[in-house]
């Protein structure tokens, strides 16, 4: 009888795994566990079942390189200088990357021009005696936007929203 104890479970196999598609390198985190493979390179879905790893979906008209209408980092009157044709034109050129079909299917196309700006705040401006005295305005001019509290994120308009809706009810004699 031997006191050497249970044997040890064999060694891992390891084993390099190379995308079929592209030849990039794979990384297989789950092992036994995983049903698909994404490629981080071609974006191709490989079966992980299978010992050759065959290509079961592959996305090369969505990941190829896109050089958008609009370039990136635009700031300023873009939207203004701009006319209709130009804005139907960058919006049906972005679709059509995931709905090469779309011109066919598309009927009437609105252009509503709205612009949207975020505060930038410097270094300071939070607690700026500026800001902090709009925010302290209790009459009857009621600010309900982020920018009192310095940073244009959704909780903030929502927290101030909820704080002029309040000042206004008790205003006009209601409950807050």
């Amino acid at each position: 009888m031997s006191s050497a104890g249970p044997t040890p479970p064999g060694k891992p196999q390891a084993r390099a795994l190379n995308c079929p598609g592209c030849g990039a390198a794979l990384t297989l985190r789950s092992f036994n566990n995983a049903v698909t493979i994404v490629c981080e390179s071609c974006h191709s879905i490989l079966d992980a079942k299978d010992p050759n790893l065959q290509i079961l979906q592959r996305f090369k008209v969505a990941t190829d390189e896109v050089r958008p209408l609009i370039p990136l980092g635009t700031r300023g009157q873009l939207l203004l200088h701009q006319d209709w044709t130009y804005w139907k034109e960058a919006v049906l050129h972005d679709l059509a990357r995931v709905h090469p079909d779309v011109r066919k299917c598309v009927s009437r196309i609105d252009v509503m021009r709205f612009g949207h700006a975020m505060a930038r705040p410097k270094p300071g401006a939070i607690f700026s005696p500026e800001r902090r005295k709009l925010a302290a305005l209790d009459g009857r001019l009621l600010f309900a936007n982020s920018d009192l509290t310095g940073f244009s994120i959704f909780e903030e308009a929502q927290f101030r929203g909820v704080g002029a809706a309040e000042k206004a009810l008790r205003l006009l004699g209601g409950r807050s």
